[in-house]
């Protein structure tokens, strides 16, 4: 999995990326019903406020990427912070074709040095980490012409991803 991020650092991935038409709202609840089995392990409640269909033309193994890799983030968050109730909240919306996805937890706070940088290729807040996986997803997310960043504060983390509705360049908007 290392690799395979340092690879899509080094070079965008061609051919095999195209862009189809996917429904949003059913990507973001596959990546939690993949995730479920770890998420009860660690007793960490997910809260969800998603907008039905969702209307989104991208590369979907690559939004399914950015989704899974903040949502293991929390998850190891959360499995490293003492607290008693662990909570994701997922919200999804779309509103004047703009779509707007939030994955927060009510983990440790991320220091403000680190807030400005996190993006940056090699800076990481775990220990292990390579500071690989969110600069991929800011790749990811510039690929599909929008934009991540991130807030914290005590209380949570709360990564916001903003993408446009696009539609396929064949098929007119109605």
């Amino acid at each position: 999995e290392k690799v395979s991020q340092f690879l899509f650092l080094s070079k965008m991935r061609g051919s095999d990326d195209r862009p189809l038409s996917l429904n949003l709202s059913g990507l973001l609840r596959y990546t939690i019903e993949i995730l479920y089995p770890r998420l009860l392990e660690s007793k960490i409640e997910v809260e969800t406020a998603i907008n039905p269909d969702i209307p989104l033309f991208g590369v979907e193994e690559q939004i399914k990427q950015v989704i899974l890799n903040i949502m293991i983030n929390s998850i190891e968050e959360l499995n490293e912070n003492k607290i008693d109730h662990r909570k994701i909240e997922m919200r999804a919306k779309e509103n004047h074709g703009r779509i707007t996805i939030e994955i927060s937890n009510n983990g440790r706070q991320i220091s403000s040095h680190l807030v400005e940088s996190i993006f940056q290729p090699f800076i990481s807040t775990k220990k292990l980490g390579t500071g690989l996986g969110l600069s991929v997803c800011k790749q990811i997310i510039e690929k599909h012409e929008g934009v991540i960043s991130v807030r914290s504060n005590p209380e949570q983390t709360t990564f916001v991803i903003e993408l446009p509705v696009m539609v396929d360049k064949g098929v007119k908007e109605e």
